[in-house]
C-alpha cells in the first residue's frame, strides 16, 4: 500500500484489530497451558506418591 511515491511503514499496514486478532489465540494458548502445568503436578503427585513408595518430604 502506498501514498503517492512513499511507502506506509510496518505499522500503519496493519489495524489495531488485526494485531488483537493475531495475539489472542496465542495469548489465550499461553494461559491454558500455564494453568495446565500449575495444576498437573497437584493432580499426579497422590498417585504418584504412592505407587513410588514417597514421603511428602522426598516429593518436594
Amino acid at each position: 500500500m502506498t501514498t503517492g511515491s512513499r511507502e506506509l511503514p510496518v505499522a500503519a499496514r496493519y489495524s489495531r484489530g488485526a494485531a488483537i486478532a493475531r495475539m489472542a489465540p496465542v495469548l489465550g494458548i499461553a494461559f491454558i497451558l500455564a494453568h495446565f502445568l500449575r495444576s498437573a503436578p497437584a493432580v499426579i503427585a497422590p498417585d504418584l506418591r504412592a505407587e513410588l513408595a514417597l514421603t511428602p518430604g522426598q516429593l518436594s
